[in-house]
């Protein structure tokens, strides 16, 4: 589907009046854009003399960011075909497939929250680890990543909305609150500590 297509193939259909392509595809997006700029701050730390007692720590991170960005890459489209199959139940009327379908839907959405999450602890340890001289992209990976959850949660919340399961929302939701509380602080510090890092420079 779209992993294998342009980039402008892509961008034209999100904007296009059409249904999918839409937030969770995006947002996966997001988060694999992010993994990608940490990846590249990885690739130019690994090998660097100044570095070289992160070298075991660094070379994991990549090793965790390239499943990670793999990861996201393959929700681009598994969003586009969660909405399709819901979008088909509906058309069903019947209740059943309706219900299987919303869970299905949330799956994707789940998935982005949860490797947003993980990508950013990668990002805070890459603060104090990484080249310092493309520390902006650390940030800015981070802040991808950040939009990835949040794009990721309004996508689990809408469908959540629908689901008549309780003990299967508020699993969901206790969850989600858990990685959200914990996300927010972990933001603020990367981006302190990218502050802190470019005051030096100065």
């Amino acid at each position: 589907m779209y992993l294998e297509g342009s980039v402008k193939k892509y961008l034209d259909d999100v904007s296009a009046k059409v249904p999918a392509p839409g937030g969770g595809s995006v947002a996966a997006a997001s988060g694999a854009l992010g993994c990608g700029l940490l990846l590249m701050v990885v690739n130019y730390t690994l090998g660097k003399e100044k570095y070289k007692k992160y070298e075991a720590d660094v070379f994991m991170m990549k090793e965790s960011l390239d499943q990670l960005k793999d990861k996201f890459s393959r929700l681009i489209d598994e969003d586009v075909a969660a909405y399709s199959s819901l979008s088909d139940a509906f058309k069903t009327k019947d209740e059943k497939n309706i219900q299987n379908a919303l869970k299905e839907a949330a799956k994707v959405p789940m998935e982005i929250c949860q490797s947003s999450y993980t990508a950013l602890n990668i990002a805070e340890d890459l603060t104090k680890k990484g080249n310092t001289n493309l520390i902006t992209d650390v940030a800015i990976g981070a802040i991808l990543l950040d939009g990835a959850f949040y794009s990721g949660k309004l996508n689990v919340d809408i469908n959540l909305a629908q689901i008549k399961d309780t003990d299967f929302r508020n699993r969901i939701d206790n969850s989600m609150m858990k990685l959200e509380v914990d996300l927010k602080d972990k933001k603020e510090r990367i981006l302190k500590t990218v502050e802190m890092i470019l005051k030096k420079g100065d």
